[in-house]
Order: structure tokens, then sequence, then C-alpha cells
């Protein structure tokens, strides 16, 4: 079950990691290949003798909510700057000032919660995603009852829009 309702807004420094690109057909059937890819990056730091410096990653780089064919991007944090190469990607990701984040404990298939609850939060709060959805795999579990999974969007404030003719636009508002 999701800690319901502890949505915090923080700031998330920017880090070195170690990335892999991929598509995953569908949510039920993402666990192969999101551990393959992991495999792969955790595999390419330690061959390059380089220390983990968090948890892994997995970045959602479609905004739009789909169901099937999903871009991701696995990443393993790590110390400092190493060479990627044509499957190995290393980059620093950047640092992001307004991120939303709920922790959610339990089975993966339970996390629907913790999405609702953090999406109603965002709308209700008047603030808009502005990037990539992250899921920090804090204790993986392989998606067990002990899973302690950290989704984070970064956000902005909505911005009131001005009014040119303020009598105009408050004729409207009534």
């Amino acid at each position: 079950m999701s800690d319901s309702g502890k949505v915090v807004v923080k700031s998330v420094e920017a880090q070195w990691i170690v990335a892999a690109f991929g598509v995953i057909p569908n949510y039920a059937d993402s666990a192969p290949i999101l551990d393959s890819r992991f495999h792969s990056v955790a595999e390419y730091a330690v061959a390059n003798n380089v220390e983990f410096a968090g948890v892994p990653i997995c970045l959602y780089h479609d905004n739009v909510i789909r169901e099937v064919n999903i871009p991701i991007e696995t990443i393993v944090p790590i110390a400092h700057e190493i060479e990627g190469n044509e499957q190995v990607w290393v980059y620093k990701l950047p640092e992001v000032k307004t991120m939303a984040s709920i922790v959610h404990k339990g089975p993966f298939t339970t996390i629907p919660e913790a999405y609702a609850t953090i999406n109603e939060w965002i709308e209700k709060n008047q603030y808009e995603i502005n990037g990539s959805l992250r899921e920090v795999y804090i204790v993986n579990d392989n998606g067990g009852e002990n899973a302690v999974t950290e989704i984070q969007y970064p956000v902005e404030k909505i911005k009131e829009k001005k009014c040119l003719f303020p009598k105009f636009c408050s004729f409207f508002k009534k």
C-alpha cells in the first residue's frame, strides 16, 4: 500500500548516470526488459571500475499515458563520469528544482494507487508536469511485498494568465 497523501515537493540534485534506452511493450510484460537493461548498465559500470552512487531509476520519457510501446531509460547513478558507448550512455542527469514525489511501499501491482494520489495532488495544487517521470527503486524485491518505489514528477506551478482587458475578463469569470 502506498503512503497515501504523502506527496512532497523537493529538489533533486544532478547526478552522473549510466543509462540504456529501451521500449517496453506494455507494463505487464516489462519486468524482463527492465531487468535486462538494468543488468547491462550495472555490468557496464562495474566493468569500468566506477562506484554506484544511488539506486536504480527508470525514466519514462513520454508524458502521454500509453499502454503499449512505452519509451524508457534504465539508469544507475555513478560516482563520476566515464566513457559511454553505442548501447550505454553516460551523462549527467540534470537537477530538478521542483519534484513532486510519493513513496509507494508494497508490490508493483498496487502502485497505481500511488500514481492516482500523486496525479490528483498535482492537479489539486495547481502544478503541471514538465519533464520525464522517474521511478526510483529504493528496495526492489522483484516488485514483491517489500518493494519500496519512489515516484517522481518534475513539476512547475501553473501560472495564472494575465488579462489585457480586466473589465472584459471579469465579465466572463461570472
